[in-house]
């Protein structure tokens, strides 16, 4: 193991009654400890007595960490920004790094302006608008994957790397048999999931995790023609039908997809869906391009 970790009963011991995490309801433990041995990865530490946030340079509670705050205590680490500080320590770009009453007030001041604010409005065509909301979703997308990988939001999922190893454990130690993929689907299913979006498919996790399938029976079918199937469907019938209507239309089980790919949204991801419809449609498709894949 290349970190330490923390429960809450730990922080408690550490920092006293009055210092706890902030969302603490929100978070699952452990917590890995920060590289500076001060606060937590991806954790904002709140001193509710003081009303004050611990640094995570420091350990001392402050009241907002700006960046004259970074650029003094944060040369070590080669950290001279706010956003590289949220990076470092795996917070979120959008979590406020100010004490409570600071950002009541920085609340109310947003409330006040957007009452007093007159918003002109702005009229697109029908081409433009189109272009916009596509830019809009792509940015959306391209957001929600990078926060996934922010350790604070895995924290509030059980998924950073000290909390899957410690499930991990948890699955082991309940087997007391060599681990399949089979016995995680029994125990822990949500982990394998997140495996399974991590590597691909149940054998990209066996492989990763150095452990068996322990699937009874081969697969029917291959990866290949599972996606074939789908493609020669959405080229004859012009539609992509839904996660539960694949046996409806002839095509193989939910359940086989599932097997093999972990999601629908990664399957029409690699049958390139979206390219036929919009080629059907007679809308540009772009020779290389890749529609952004969901997590």
């Amino acid at each position: 193991m290349k970190y330490l970790t923390a429960t809450f009963e730990d922080i408690e011991k550490k920092y006293g009654k009055d210092v706890s995490p902030l969302y603490k309801e929100q978070l699952y433990e452990p917590l890995m400890i920060s590289p500076t041995g001060h606060g937590y990865q991806g954790v904002v530490l709140q001193d509710k007595k003081q009303d004050k946030i611990i640094s995570h340079l420091t350990g001392k509670p402050v009241q907002t960490i700006n960046t004259s705050h970074v650029k003094s205590h944060g040369k070590a680490l080669k950290i001279k920004t706010v956003p590289e500080y949220k990076a470092f320590f795996g917070l979120s770009p959008k979590i406020p790094l100010v004490s409570q009453a600071i950002s009541k007030q920085l609340s109310e001041r947003a409330h006040r302006m957007i009452k007093t604010t007159k918003f002109s409005s702005i009229r697109f065509n029908s081409e433009t608008s189109k272009q916009v909301n596509e830019k809009t979703r792509e940015q959306r997308i391209a957001s929600s994957r990078a926060i996934r990988e922010v350790t604070s939001f895995k924290n509030k999922h059980g998924l950073c790397q000290a909390q899957v190893d410690a499930r991990l454990l948890i699955v082991r130690s309940i087997v007391k048999e060599p681990l399949t993929t089979a016995h995680m689907e029994k125990y822990d299913s949500t982990l394998l999931g997140y495996f399974r979006r991590k590597y691909g498919t149940a054998k990209g996790v066996a492989k990763a995790l150095k452990i068996k399938t322990g699937q009874k029976y081969p697969s029917k079918y291959t990866d290949l023609e599972l996606i074939a199937r789908l493609r020669k469907f959405v080229i004859d019938h012009g539609f992509c039908p839904n996660y539960s209507e694949t046996v409806k239309y002839g095509l193989p089980s939910d359940s086989t997809y599932n097997r093999h790919f972990s999601s629908w949204e990664r399957v029409k991801f690699l049958a390139g869906v979206d390219g036929i419809l919009k080629a059907k449609n007679g809308e540009e498709v772009l020779i290389g391009y890749m529609p952004p894949m969901y997590e």
